[in-house]
């Protein structure tokens, strides 16, 4: 009896690790973004403090991940904002936002963060990368998950 109680609570076990597994895998990705927005408010034809992913398609999801990277050359403090957009002639609505501060730098563990829309979307959107930082310029690079 014990050796079928134990052979049933690793069988359990091994149930949840694949579950787990799945889950992580069946993540995909589907923009990514890579640039350099200059420091906050500097706004000429070539830098700008802010850059945006390609399109990605969120139809059917309510939120969506991003991972990656993002450091300042000198030191300094890294603030860096992350927005899902749906971009217009004019302006960009807003559907998500998150503020990333700190270091995480291409060689080490890179952040992640979970950005819920704030409503259903049919189509396509942006990630939206800005720079709060008023002194440097920063580098950031990662990916967009549904």
């Amino acid at each position: 009896m014990k050796l079928l109680k134990g052979s049933f609570m690793l069988l359990i076990s091994l149930i949840a690790i694949i579950s787990l597994n799945l889950q992580t895998v069946s993540a995909e990705s589907v923009a990514w973004y890579d640039g350099l927005p200059a420091k906050a408010g500097q706004w000429t034809p070539v830098d700008s403090d802010h850059i945006y992913s390609e399109p990605f398609n969120v139809t059917g999801v309510s939120s969506v991940t991003v991972k990656g990277y993002q450091y300042f050359p000198a030191d300094s403090t890294v603030n860096v904002k992350y927005q899902i957009v749906l971009r217009n002639a004019i302006w960009d609505e807003v559907l998500a936002e998150t503020t990333v501060t700190g270091a995480y730098p291409k060689e080490g563990t890179w952040f992640s963060r979970v950005l819920t829309l704030n409503k259903p979307i049919i189509g396509s959107v942006s990630l939206k990368i800005i720079n709060l930082n008023p002194i440097n310029g920063v580098k950031v690079a990662g990916n967009v998950y549904k």
